[in-house]
């Protein structure tokens, strides 16, 4: 994963075993039909796991000189390989709009707005081959799945909704994480959300240093 981490939204690590480790920067059963219908009855389904949204009202409000805040998505997800931004238990886009809804806050009563945009907010998923001899490979998942997540976002002062930005800003930050091929629903959407809680802090701390130095103008605290 990328180098960047910092306090943010409330989330959870885990710890994995060796089938089920994360990388960031089976049993043959033969039977009667019978015995096998028995052993389905007597299956359990994996159970899934609650995931809390990522929010921010711990953290001191951002305070604009303006009348509103408007929270906007642009991003048109594609719903198809080799995105997998749709998939995740929370959807980068709506952890991007909650930063928006617990942090920008304005005082005024004028016509000014406060534009907060998602401008990107994808994740892509490759399978990449480990490198390794054969002595490797024999003890070890030889694919594994590669998730490379990019959140853009853009602030922007607009003297009212239809007139052109007078200010913005514009911040950009990429998550990358591995994952064996073979790894459990659980751990992937585990490392999904850890993965998309970094980035968020990521870009928390981003646009905020960007806001205060290129918005200034329009801050209040």
């Amino acid at each position: 994963m990328g180098t960047r981490q910092r306090e943010g939204g409330g989330h959870r690590r885990g710890r994995r075993g060796r089938r089920g480790r994360w990388r960031l920067g089976g049993t043959i059963l033969v039977g009667l039909a019978a015995a096998l219908a028995v052993a389905a009855g007597c299956s359990t389904a994996p159970v899934a796991t609650e995931y809390p949204d990522l929010t921010y009202t711990h953290l001191p409000p951002i305070v604009l000189t303006a009348g509103t805040v408007e929270v906007v998505d642009g991003y048109i997800p594609t719903l198809s390989e080799p995105n997998v931004e749709h998939l995740f238990p929370l959807r980068p886009s709506v952890a991007m709009q909650q930063w928006a809804h617990d942090r920008l806050q304005v005082t005024g009563s004028d016509g000014q707005v406060v534009r907060f945009e998602v401008v990107q907010a994808s994740v892509t998923e490759t399978s990449v081959r480990e490198e390794g001899g054969a002595i490797r490979r024999l003890f070890t998942t030889a694919h594994t799945l590669r998730y490379d997540m990019t959140l853009e976002a853009r602030v922007e002062v607009r003297p009212n909704p239809s007139s052109a930005a007078v200010g913005f800003v514009r911040a950009i930050v990429q998550r990358h994480a591995t994952l064996p091929e073979d790894a459990t629903v659980n751990d992937r959407e585990q490392l999904w959300f850890t993965m998309l809680s970094a980035a968020m802090n990521d870009l928390n701390r981003e646009m905020e240093g960007q806001i205060r130095i290129t918005l200034n103008p329009w801050l209040v605290n």
